[in-house]
């Protein structure tokens, strides 16, 4: 019996301590602050804007104004996080504040956590400590950025270059790296705590590393227990009666007796296939060539597992950090690669720009969430397979193009008003491809008949102002929309009554239902708009024309004498 070794579990933790004014430098310098950073020498503790004053980021705490953030240059000047606005500028007279923007920090975190997806589909936002960070989980892929030193200088390099100081540590449990990133790096701007050695790592650091909200920090500290080698000391059943369960869950996460997997972001996809380039790559001749080298290994590794993809996503690295994301669905399941890129070149028409390569793409990857499924399908001898297939690819490429939830089909309702006899459903559906495929076998009339249903169906009655025969003629003429119609001919009436079950209590079909007389005008100064309250009143249809060959279908609500004494006529559809 064979034995499989899982590898060790390794997390990152990664935290942007100077978020807050990193992305103010970053805005300011503008569109020229990548030649800026790339001038720079890698990992220096600079902004693009070094030559400025200081800044700080301030937000108010309880009745006061308090420092929430400073730059490397505030720092340097005695400023701190906690100060209060009124002191800080008495003691820097020169020194720059904002108020802080909690919103576009975690905009600027979440654009920071795209960019890390090149090192693992595994990141997760850190919402324990109040300072912005990440957590990754790097198992067993440090290997391919030269081993986990080379991974953690990898992602301190490029954020450097991007404007933003991060420091990053590297350990077997979530708590580990996070305590070591935090308070275990001793100025290195990085570290990797070796397989084993968490506790080594931990027992000289503070308290303050495992406890986000540092309630018990004050307590631990009067007790003489400031570092986390003193609490392992203690025995724990007392520390639980004296601290809390927290505070030994915590430690005991730390020293990963206690997991506690992070939450990504994102799904993790069925298949990937990316391409790393040494040198960046600008031309969109060569982002297509690469895509459709990663679109066939796909389409190989989907032929073996008998599989095609439903939902494949294109996501594309540019140097400056940035994050392009490109996603399709399709109606049925697919792997071949021209098809693929097509549906995405239609995504790209629809929204009407070009893939933006910037100052480069480092990193293309091609990505399946959904794979189902792909049973080779016989091909009928009337060729109704193949009309399916083909009205299945029109979807999706309208759906790639304008969104699949702008493509509405119709589903049968159990009604009888015309406005309510379908309710739309998003074509892509497999509900509204069923009902799509549905309608195609609805009996069509002659070519020479004219249609008995309008062309257009207004999505509410309009209320016109007729003259007309009674009691069951059609309108003599009529107005809509301040304009004057002659009938010349008419062809009804069509009678539609309301459902019966629909019928308030008491009334049957035959019987008394009321219409209102009264329909207020819409205020817009077009005809006034009906009030479909009285859903029990019956109506009579007419196909109507007029001398210049305009074909209305209006109704009259309400049957007289035994309904209403005064029907109500509306416009519903429009012919040609």
């Amino acid at each position: 019996m064979s034995a499989f070794l899982r590898p060790s579990r390794r997390f990152v933790a990664l935290q942007l301590p100077r978020l807050p004014t990193d992305r103010l430098h970053r805005r300011a310098a503008g569109a020229s602050w990548l030649s800026t950073a790339a001038r720079r020498t890698t990992g220096a503790d600079t902004t693009a804007s070094d030559a400025a004053a200081p800044l700080a980021v301030f937000a108010r705490v309880g009745a006061a104004y308090r420092l929430e953030a400073v730059d490397a240059a505030a720092a340097a000047r005695g400023l701190a996080v906690g100060q209060p606005l009124a002191e800080a500028r008495a003691r820097v007279p020169d020194l720059r504040v904002v108020e802080r923007d909690r919103t576009g920090e975690a905009e600027t975190l979440e654009a920071i956590a795209d960019w890390c997806d090149r090192f693992t589909p595994l990141v997760g936002l850190d919402r324990d400590f109040p300072d912005a960070g990440l957590v990754l989980d790097v198992t067993g892929v440090a290997h391919l950025f030269g081993g986990e030193a080379g991974l953690a200088a990898r992602m301190v390099e490029g954020l450097a270059a991007q404007g933003f100081g991060a420091t990053v540590a590297v350990a077997g449990s979530v708590g580990a790296a996070r305590a070591v990133a935090r308070h275990g790096l001793a100025g290195a701007p990085w570290r990797v705590v070796a397989a084993g050695e968490d506790g080594a790592a931990l027992a000289p650091l503070p308290v303050a590393a495992i406890d986000p909200a540092g309630s018990r920090v004050a307590d631990l500290a009067r007790l003489g227990l400031g570092s986390i080698d003193a609490l392992l000391a203690l025995p724990r059943a007392a520390l639980a009666r004296r601290f809390g369960r927290d505070l030994l869950d915590r430690l005991d996460e730390a020293m990963g007796a206690l997991d506690r997997p992070i939450s990504p972001r994102r799904p993790v996809a069925m298949l990937a296939a990316e391409r790393r380039f040494v040198e960046p790559i600008v031309a969109r001749d060569d982002v297509a060539a690469v895509l459709h080298s990663l679109a066939c290994g796909l389409a190989e590794s989907l032929e073996r597992r008998g599989e095609g993809l439903r939902i494949a996503e294109l996501a594309l690295w540019r140097v400056d950090g940035t994050v392009r994301r490109l996603r399709i669905g399709t109606g049925r399941p697919i792997r071949d690669p021209d098809l693929l890129l097509s549906l995405f070149a239609e995504r790209l028409k629809g929204e009407a720009e070009e893939i933006d390569t910037g100052f480069g793409i480092d990193l293309i990857r091609l990505s399946v969430p959904l794979a189902v499924r792909d049973d080779p399908a016989q091909i009928d001898l009337a060729g109704d397979t193949e009309s399916k297939v083909a009205f299945d690819l029109l979807l999706d490429r309208l759906g790639a193009r304008l969104g699949s939830r702008r493509i509405t089909a119709s589903r049968p309702a159990d009604a009888h008003r015309p406005e309510a006899a379908s309710v739309p459903v998003i074509a892509a559906s497999p509900e509204g491809r069923a009902a799509a495929r549905a309608w195609s076998l609805v009996g069509r009339p002659a070519a020479d008949e004219p249609p008995i249903r309008p062309i257009r169906l207004l999505a509410r009655p309009e209320r016109i102002d007729t003259v007309a025969e009674l009691p069951d003629g059609p309108p003599l003429r009529f107005r809509w929309r301040r304009a004057l119609y002659r009938v010349e001919r008419a062809e009804g009436p069509e009678r539609i009554a309301a459902e019966w079950w629909r019928l308030p209590l008491g009334l049957g079909p035959e019987g008394g239902a009321p219409v209102d007389d009264e329909v207020p005008d819409d205020g817009l100064g077009g005809a006034p708009v009906a009030r479909l309250s009285t859903a029990a009143a019956t109506r009579d249809y007419f196909r109507v024309e007029d001398p210049d060959g305009r074909r209305f279908w209006i109704f009259r609500s309400g049957l007289f004498s035994r309904e209403t004494n005064r029907p109500l006529w509306f416009l519903h559809g429009i012919f040609a």
